[in-house]
C-alpha cells in the first residue's frame, strides 16, 4: 500500500516536471520566433532606408550627369534614362527633373539651373580690356570677365520693331521721342541728346557733351532691351562706341567692335570684343539685378556648344 502511493507521488511529480518543461520550451520558442521577426523587420527597415538614401544619391548623381551634358552638347541630350536615374529637362522653365531609384524605392529631385551668359556680367569682352582709369561697383558674380564667343545681334529683328529708322549718317543734339531709334549709318550724338529707349547704329556712335540714354523694357516683361547697339552690317570696321564725360547710360551695351568710354556714369552691361575705360569712368549697377538679363534678339548658342550652365548652392527641391 506505501509503495503504490509513493509510485503515485514519483508519477505525479514527473508529469509535472514535464508539463513545465513543456511549457518552458514553449516560451522560449514564442521568444525565439519574436525575436526573429523582430530581426527580420529590423533588416527590412533598414533596407528599406539605406535604398531612400541611395536613391537620392541617384537622383543628384543624375542632375550632375545632366548638367555635364549640357555643358558638352545641345541641352535636350540632359534628358536621359539609366538604371539609378531618370532625368528630364525643361529648357523654357530652365528646370531639371531626376528621378533616382534603388530597390522598391524612389526619391525625385528638381534643380533650376542657371545659364552664364556674356549679358550675366557688368563687363564682358571678348580680346582686349583696358581699365586705366575706372570705377566699377557690382553685385557679386556679376564683374568683368572674358568669353571666347560672344553674342551675334539680329539686326533684321531690330529694324523690324525699331519705331523710327533713318536712312545715311545722323547728328542728334535734343530729346528724341521714346522707343527704339535704328541708323542706317553713323551717329553723331552730341550736347542735349536724350532717349528713354534703345539707339542703334550700323557705323557706330560717337557721343559729345551731356547725352543721356535710358533703356526700356520689352513689353509686358522685365527684360530689358539694349540701350546701345553699334553694328556694323558693312564689314568695314566701324562698329565702334566712343564716348566722353557727361555721358549716361543706363542699360546694356554692346558693340561687334570697339567701346571707349573716359568719365562717362555707365550702369552696364557693358559687351565687345574690345573695352577701354579711361579718364575715371564709373561703372555701377546700384545694386540691381535688372540688366543682367540676355535681350531679345540675341544669339544664346555659340556655334559649338551654350554659354556654361550651373546650379546655385541650396536651390534644389525634393519633390517626394
Amino acid at each position: 500500500m506505501i509503495r503504490k502511493e509513493l509510485h503515485n507521488f514519483i508519477t505525479s511529480e514527473n508529469g509535472s516536471v514535464l508539463g513545465m518543461v513543456m511549457v518552458f520550451f514553449l516560451f522560449v520558442s514564442i521568444i525565439g520566433t519574436t525575436l526573429l521577426s523582430l530581426a527580420s523587420q529590423e533588416i527590412m527597415l533598414s533596407r528599406s532606408d539605406i535604398q531612400k538614401v541611395q536613391s537620392e544619391y541617384y537622383a543628384e548623381s543624375g542632375l550632375n550627369i545632366a548638367l555635364w551634358r549640357m555643358n558638352h552638347a545641345a541641352d535636350g541630350l540632359a534628358a536621359f534614362s539609366n538604371n539609378i536615374a531618370t532625368v528630364e529637362v525643361d529648357t523654357n522653365l530652365m528646370i531639371l527633373t531626376s528621378i533616382g531609384t534603388s530597390g522598391e524605392k524612389s526619391t525625385t529631385i528638381q534643380w533650376k539651373y542657371f545659364e552664364d551668359h556674356p549679358f550675366n556680367h557688368i563687363i564682358t569682352f571678348g580680346q582686349n580690356l583696358d581699365t586705366s582709369n575706372f570705377t566699377l561697383t557690382s553685385m557679386s558674380a556679376h564683374d568683368a570677365t572674358q568669353f571666347e564667343e560672344l553674342p551675334t545681334v539680329d539686326m533684321f529683328y531690330y529694324y523690324s520693331i525699331a519705331d523710327y529708322i533713318y536712312t545715311g549718317d545722323q547728328h542728334f543734339n535734343s530729346p528724341l521721342p521714346s522707343g527704339i531709334h535704328y541708323v542706317n549709318g553713323h551717329v553723331d550724338a552730341g550736347n542735349g541728346t536724350y532717349l528713354d529707349g534703345t539707339l542703334i547704329a550700323t557705323k557706330g556712335i560717337k557721343f559729345t557733351g551731356h547725352v543721356t540714354i535710358n533703356a526700356q523694357k520689352v513689353p509686358g516683361t522685365n527684360i530689358y532691351y539694349p540701350a546701345l547697339i553699334a553694328c556694323d552690317t558693312t564689314l568695314a570696321e566701324n562698329d565702334e562706341i566712343l564716348g566722353t564725360p557727361n555721358l549716361i547710360v543706363n542699360g546694356p551695351i554692346y558693340s561687334t567692335g570697339f567701346i571707349c568710354f573716359k568719365g562717362e556714369h555707365i550702369s552696364g552691361p557693358i559687351i565687345a570684343p574690345s573695352v577701354e575705360l579711361k579718364s575715371g569712368v564709373v561703372i555701377d549697377d546700384a545694386g540691381s539685378p535688372q540688366y543682367y538679363q540676355n535681350p531679345p534678339g540675341f544669339s544664346t548658342v555659340t556655334e559649338e556648344k551654350d554659354y556654361p550652365k550651373f546650379f546655385k548652392k541650396g536651390t534644389w527641391t525634393k519633390v517626394n
